[in-house]
């Protein structure tokens, strides 16, 4: 297993991110996020260009706590050619973000992590289409009720605005409606 990817969230201030600019590595490798300072989600991302040659290994939004070190696995398919993409690593809901220069593929020589260290302060990272090939956004534990509650809601709008058949009626289904999309890509996002 080469050497994992080093990750520090909080040292120098809450949802800071240090790491690495740029990881090589010939396979399989994993992500090593050490929380110095209050507990924190931490989001992992694949870009379109490392997506089609990695994939996380389990959940991309990890939650470490104050002291912690957790470690995320990723997955590189075995097709033999070089790939290169960016990692992105986001705390504080995607208020702080840092991109990593991941090379998978390279059998040749050992993987290696160069010593230069990344710091954000307030940077964007770029935005994943999802539709160009990116992974499929994760969708959080306990979503299932919710869109169960926003289905009914819904279902009772329709309903009253077919027996009333009123447009102020209607204007609130409308509202009701846009709420529940935008609660729902919130969701997901």
């Amino acid at each position: 297993m080469p050497e994992p990817l080093p990750v520090h969230v909080g040292r120098s201030e809450r949802h800071a991110i240090e790491t690495v600019e740029s990881f090589e590595t010939a396979g399989p490798f994993v992500v090593e996020i050490t929380n110095h300072g209050r507990d924190a989600h931490v989001h992992l991302r694949l870009d379109e260009g490392l997506a089609g040659a990695a994939r996380i290994d389990g959940d991309d939004n990890v939650y470490v706590e104050n002291g912690e070190t957790r470690r995320v696995r990723i997955e590189t398919a075995p097709d033999g050619g070089v790939t290169t993409g960016t990692l992105t690593v986001e705390t504080g809901f995607g208020a702080e973000g840092v991109g990593v220069d991941v090379t998978v593929g390279r059998p040749d020589e050992a993987p290696a992590a160069e010593a230069s260290v990344g710091t954000t302060a307030g940077t964007d990272p770029e935005p994943v289409d999802p539709a160009a090939g990116a992974a499929a956004p994760s969708v959080p534990d306990g979503t299932l009720p919710i869109v169960g509650l926003a289905l009914v809601a819904l279902g009772i709008a329709a309903l009253t605005a077919l027996t009333l058949e009123s447009p102020v009626v209607i204007a609130g289904v409308f509202v009701v409606l846009v709420a529940v999309v935008a609660a729902g890509a919130l969701l997901i996002r």
